[in-house]
């Protein structure tokens, strides 16, 4: 903790003047000049406090000495005793330049957009919770210098199939490349999500500063616990995509586009340079319901706010029945206006075709979140684990396994509405019923690509409670091809339509629940070092 040499008083950083000031008398002081003067070893590091939580283990880190009665963890009431350690310290850091005050305008604005957001979120108290954090981020430098050649193609020039390939016509493209880059950012925490991470970004590198712990009072601050090594190929990889977009972008290749290229880092001679770790401001605020935490962070820096905010099912249920009334209203008028009528037949059909997409949208979305709420693409996360993920070959295997049913499924299904749709009104196909049979195909070629691509996507997910409500979507969907094949009455029709959009909107409710369930985290979530609630 740092005193003033005036009164004695408690420093703190004060954003708007970008120095310490006193709490008591208000002076203002440079952070390098408090914070002068060390030993050459006390540059490496700097003294703080660590603190446990009793309840969840947790612990905090602080530049204060004073005892706490807060746990940043699980939010309990608790005193929190501390021992001094001292931590190693970062090459740079970029100062808070966004106050509390701007990320609660920022944080209410985001909820007044945001129509289905529960009025608890909206509470003073709550909003009042953002603490700064300067949470660590490795920094990366690379160079391109030489000579390159890539492929590019002409836009819109006629693709020629030979010996069942196709073929286009390419062009070499030759130059010399000279580009630096500084600053790609990637998050140096395990605790800090990389999904959260990767939505705050970009900081503006050009405010870098060396690193002094002065600017850590009255803020919080996250221990770096992944090594550089492990962001090293994402950062190679964003690099060289960044180089291809740009040659893409020149004039004297307008009308051309580059294909990708491969072995890129040989291409372009990308030399990486050593990581720098830099601290970098965070505001976050943590919020607990029904024993889990969740947050929402904005950038100390710009502003921006990144996490998920939860859903009201009872505004959401509330609101989409007060749209959907006036627009079936209006639909009945105009089909009364113009002496259209609409067969519990086509209606059928319609509904099947809803199911379909309710089918896909759920398979997709709990696949997702499911991946988000397990952290199962967070390299940081499994890389303090000692586990090494590869996200691309993950989702390419993924690729690979639905391709055959979504491709498949998809080509049969729309090969089989074209055929009915062009030759079944002239009678070109003989029998009339020939049509509503290739239709009645054609919806059960799209269910093997939607239902057979949504198995694999479970594959994963060990909670089967979140496969059942697509399993019940997938018998809606059979009760309205029986439906629309069979020749039933209009009454069964109907009721056959009322079950399925009643299991539709209990699938799409469940997925509700599982989205307020997948933007929460069990405790303990983070691992802080730091301060007061200041800004």
């Amino acid at each position: 903790m740092y005193t003033c040499k005036n009164c004695a008083g408690n420093l703190q950083y004060d954003i708007e003047s970008g120095k310490l000031k006193c709490s008591h008398c208000k002076s203002l002081f440079d952070p390098y000049e408090v914070s002068g003067g060390m030993e050459a070893d006390e540059e490496q590091q700097y003294e703080v406090t660590v603190f446990t939580c009793p309840q969840c283990a947790g612990k905090i880190y602080s530049m204060d000495t004073q005892a706490l009665a807060y746990c940043s963890f699980c939010g309990a009431s608790s005193v929190l005793e501390g021992r001094l350690e001292r931590m190693e310290s970062p090459k740079y850091i970029i100062p808070f330049t966004v106050s509390k005050e701007d990320c609660k305008r920022i944080y209410s604005a985001k909820l007044k957009r945001e129509r289905y957001s529960p009025d608890w979120l909206k509470d003073a108290e709550h909003i009042d919770s953002f603490r700064g954090i300067y949470v660590p981020y490795w920094i990366y430098n690379a160079s391109q210098n030489g000579p390159v050649e890539v492929l590019a193609t002409k836009e819109n020039e006629k693709r020629i199939v030979e010996d069942n390939q196709e073929k286009i016509k390419g062009y070499s493209v030759y130059g010399d490349l000279k580009c630096e880059y500084r600053g790609v950012a990637f998050d140096a925490s395990a605790a800090f999500e990389d999904e959260l991470s990767e939505q705050l970004t970009p900081f503006d590198m050009r405010k870098l500063q060396d690193f002094s712990p002065a600017f850590l009072s009255g803020f919080y601050a996250d221990i770096a616990d992944v090594t550089e090594d492990v962001y090293m190929s994402g950062a190679k990889e964003m690099i060289n995509n960044a180089t291809t977009s740009f040659i893409d972008t020149q004039p004297e290749l307008y009308g051309y586009h580059i294909e990708q290229v491969p072995y890129a880092s040989d291409t372009y001679h990308t030399l990486m340079g050593k990581a720098e770790l830099a601290m970098l401001p965070v505001w976050l605020l943590t919020y607990r319901k029904n024993g889990r935490v969740a947050h929402v962070a904005i950038n100390g820096q710009t502003g921006k706010l990144a996490g998920r905010l939860p859903i009201d099912r009872k505004k959401y249920i509330g609101e989409n029945l007060f749209l959907s009334l006036p627009i079936f209203a209006t639909l009945g008028i105009l089909m009364q206006f113009f002496n259209v009528t609409m067969s519990t037949l086509i209606a059928t059909y319609m509904m099947a075709i809803a199911v379909l997409c309710v089918a896909g949208v759920y398979a997709f979305n709990i696949k997702k979140m499911w991946e988000i709420e397990n952290l199962i693409e967070d390299i940081g996360f499994h890389a303090a684990k000692g586990k090494k993920i590869d996200v691309n070959k993950r989702r390419l295997d993924f690729q690979n396994a639905t391709s055959i049913w979504t491709v498949g499924g998809g080509l049969l299904g729309f090969g089989a509405h074209i055929v009915a749709i062009t030759f079944g009104t002239d009678g070109g196909l003989g029998d009339p019923e020939t049509a509503h049979i290739l239709l009645g195909l054609g919806l059960f070629f799209f269910a093997i690509a939607v239902f057979l691509t949504g198995r694999e996507s479970f594959k994963e997910i060990y909670d089967s409670k979140r496969k059942n409500p697509f399993w019940w979507v997938l018998i809606a969907f059979i009760i309205e091809l029986l439906c629309f094949m069979l020749k039933v009455s209009d009454i069964i029709r109907g009721t056959g339509i009322i079950i399925s959009m009643l299991i539709c909107t209990g699938a799409m409710l469940r997925l509700v629940r599982y989205h307020n369930r997948m933007i929460t985290r069990t405790l303990p979530q983070y691992k802080y070092r730091g301060g007061l609630d200041n800004g």
